[in-house]
């Protein structure tokens, strides 16, 4: 596209939903919660963990994000993991336990206790051989109430008292609410680390925009890398977050300042980076000759525009920047 010319980018940072390159994900916002689920997994601290967020907030990144991180502690204890992990179905209790069994390579064939025995079979084996398994399962709000029976039962399974297959659940707040309807409470019971995710600060909308830019122009930042933060008064500080305006180009520091008064909704700063990108270009001589611009904040407001269209069909939220 030749907007990517103006802007300086060799490839489109704000393509996909599903898409994350740890370059590009805010580590900071949720570091936390991510590190609490992995010494909740590592330390086997919880056979159920809850993860829940409103609309927007990160859910899918979060769990890419987590896979990410588990397999680099899993690396460093020198242990043997494996995750497994469903996507957005209404599934029974049987239609669940058909899904793992292919992820465990076996037959899905059957009835619900030759499948769950087979399940059950499985996760032994894995187990005996050094395995460490979790069942990560996103959209979990999308569960029928016996496909959480059926995430009870598999978190349940232990040798000797160590449990063999934790279970993260992923899913939108009502998640929450319907693990306290009737008989689900005993799911609820189970599940002893709950986190919900954060929306994103002032820095984390700059460090999002400065790490997408920096990726998409080929020189993607490393994963510890932190924008820095600002404090009043402090000239040093000041000093550090203005060398760091480059790497947001092509947004003027304005702009994104702009872009965290609007919404610090995670999917929402990333449709406007991209609807400001495009409405840039779309006024621009750039389409023409390949002439480097600027975003600046009277661009965000015409794209954001655009966004809220699709914010008020998703009925997302923006939680505007105070």
């Amino acid at each position: 596209m030749e907007w990517k010319a103006g802007a300086g980018f060799q490839d489109d940072p704000y393509r996909d939903t599903e898409w994350l390159s740890p370059s590009t994900y805010v580590w900071r916002t949720n570091s936390e919660i991510l590190t609490a689920v992995t010494e909740s997994f590592m330390n086997k601290e919880s056979q159920m963990m809850l993860v829940v967020s409103d609309y927007g907030l990160g859910k899918s990144a979060f769990r890419h994000a987590l896979s990410i991180t588990l397999s680099q502690e899993a690396a460093r204890r020198r242990r043997t993991f494996q995750q497994m992990t469903l996507l957005q179905a209404e599934w029974t209790e049987l239609q669940l336990y058909k899904e793992v069994a292919v992820k465990l390579s076996r037959s899905d064939q059957g009835d619900r206790h030759s499948v769950r025995r087979r399940v059950e079979e499985a996760i032994g084996e894995k187990a005996e051989r050094g395995m460490e398994l979790l069942l990560t399962v996103d959209d979990s709000h999308y569960l029928k109430p016996s496909g959480y029976h059926a995430l009870k039962h598999i978190s349940d399974l232990e040798i000797n008292g160590r449990k063999l297959c934790p279970v993260l659940m992923l899913g939108y707040y009502k998640v929450a609410e319907a693990l306290k309807v009737g008989d689900l409470a005993q799911v609820a019971d189970r599940a002893t680390l709950r986190k919900q995710l954060n929306i994103f600060t002032q820095r984390d909308v700059f460090e999002y925009v400065a790490r997408t830019c920096e990726w998409a122009k080929g020189r993607p930042l490393p994963q510890s890398y932190q924008f820095p933060a600002a404090a009043a008064g402090d000239t040093a500080a000041a000093q550090r977050v203005s060398a760091e305006f480059p790497k947001l180009l092509p947004f003027s520091a304005l702009s994104v300042l702009r872009i965290y008064a609007l919404t610090r909704n995670p999917r929402y700063v990333r449709l406007l980076c991209s609807e400001a990108i495009k409405v840039q270009a779309e006024g621009s001589d750039a389409l023409q000759a390949p002439a480097r611009f600027t975003i600046e904040p009277e661009i965000i407001d015409q794209a954001w525009e655009r966004v809220k269209f699709v914010m008020q069909e998703e009925g997302g939220k923006p939680y505007p920047g105070e």
